[in-house]
């Protein structure tokens, strides 16, 4: 079948046959598209949408998973005053969970029996579009595993770290210390409105080198999530040690914000709030100089290991997201949700009025409701092994994200690509 008198599980450890597996993991995946949208919460509105979603699921014969899930979300919006993406997201996970009374089905669950499922979520939306849409992939825990796998080993085969690295230049930040400390006279012999134009870029510069330092690379990720030999000795002292000390550098990490575990006792949800607000503004106040104001649209990168034992939905990665993170970076942080936002269009008329007519229709088809907010959001939830009684953490990044594409899932099957062209020629 193979050629070659090659045993099956032999020619699976092969580059064709890793590559074959991983093909055969995309065409699993479900996809499913909604390009209505969702109008309103009315029952009738939120029947249609489920039966849309049933009838593809029917189509692709596709049962609802019953185990651990990776939930990729995109949405569009073309209201006037939509929605912030984590309120949209909110309601739809809850319709893709227990079907409604009234829709014709047996099921006991739509695309997934319980918002619990849901190991990995990534969420990403664009304001102003010309119609409503939702694009929506899901698959096992355990295939997006094993691509993780396989992009650590095509970056370490393309002698690539990761494909995620940002080039802004390593001199931004130093130049941006050096014009506020204005070294060079230069603020001296420029205008006003010159200065003010060239800090802004300055600063723009300086906040894409900074906040693209702290997203986790797939490397760093597969050994938070054990995979390889911890998937294979998962219950060994010895490497059980080792990932320790890895998830405990990983706690450590310079430019990401440290959050205690969730909490657990009642009643204990306003303290951590006031937790999370209070480190977001430590973070803010460490880097004022560079992030205030912001220049540059962000994205919220969350990996949590829940407390021990913990059991019930406020761990439920959504709901961790919704209550406690991301009110606090759009209420502390005011990032503008999308770049356009941030020109200064009376400058861009008067020095490149070919590109002002371009960021003008960005400007006019944007909900000035949604001129603060975040791009995306992704959130991991690591897995507890035998033994492990360690505290659980929150880890939060926030990222300089331009054009909502790069989550993680994205970035795995970029570097995938990159790899079979690099085995094939």
């Amino acid at each position: 079948m193979f050629g070659g008198g090659e045993a099956t599980g032999d020619y699976l450890k092969t580059p064709k046959g890793r590559l074959g597996r991983y093909r055969w993991r995309t065409y699993r995946r479900v996809c499913l598209v909604e390009p209505r949208g969702k109008k309103s919460t009315s029952e009738n509105d939120l029947l249609e949408f489920q039966g849309h979603v049933l009838k593809q699921l029917k189509k692709l014969r596709r049962q609802a998973f019953r185990g651990p899930i990776v939930l990729q979300v995109s949405l569009t919006t073309s209201g006037k005053t939509p929605s912030h993406a984590h309120t949209i997201a909110k309601n739809l996970l809850d319709l893709l969970s227990r079907p409604a009374r009234a829709l014709d089905t047996t099921r006991r669950g739509l695309l997934y029996l319980d918002d619990g499922q849901i190991h990995g979520l990534s969420v990403s939306c664009r304001h102003g579009g010309a119609k409503p849409e939702i694009f929506m992939t899901a698959m096992p825990l355990a295939f997006f595993l094993d691509d993780l796998d396989l992009a650590m080993h095509a970056a370490e085969e393309l002698n690539s770290e990761d494909d995620m690295e940002l080039h802004h230049g390593d001199n931004a930040i130093d130049s941006l210390r050096d014009f506020l400390t204005d070294k060079n006279g230069l603020r001296q012999v420029i205008s006003r409105k010159a200065d003010d134009s060239f800090l802004g870029y300055l600063r723009q510069q300086a906040q894409l080198q900074l906040l693209g330092r702290s997203t986790v690379s797939l490397s760093h990720l597969g050994d938070l999530f054990r995979i390889r030999e911890g998937r294979r000795y998962r219950d060994d002292p010895i490497w059980n040690a080792l990932y320790g000390s890895v998830e405990k550098i990983f706690r450590q990490a310079p430019f990401r914000i440290l959050l205690a575990e969730l909490p657990k006792a009642e009643g204990s949800s306003k303290l951590y709030k006031r937790d999370v607000e209070a480190n977001i503004r430590r973070f803010q106040n460490d880097f004022s100089w560079i992030m205030v104001p912001l220049r540059v649209p962000v994205a919220l990168e969350v990996v949590v290991k829940p407390p021990p034992d913990s059991k019930g939905g406020a761990n439920d990665v959504d709901n961790i997201l919704r209550n406690y993170i991301i009110p606090k970076v759009i209420e502390v942080l005011q990032p503008p949700s999308h770049i356009a936002w941030t020109i200064d269009i009376e400058a861009m008329k008067k020095d490149h009025p070919e590109s002002e007519r371009f960021w003008q229709r960005d400007l006019e088809r944007l909900p000035r409701s949604t001129r603060i907010g975040i791009t995306r959001y992704e959130v991991w939830r690591l897995s507890r092994f035998a033994g492990d009684k360690s505290p659980g953490f929150v880890s939060v990044a926030l990222m300089a994200d331009m054009f909502g594409t790069d989550d993680i899932l994205h970035r795995i099957d970029t570097i995938i690509e990159k790899w079979e062209k690099h085995i094939r020629y």
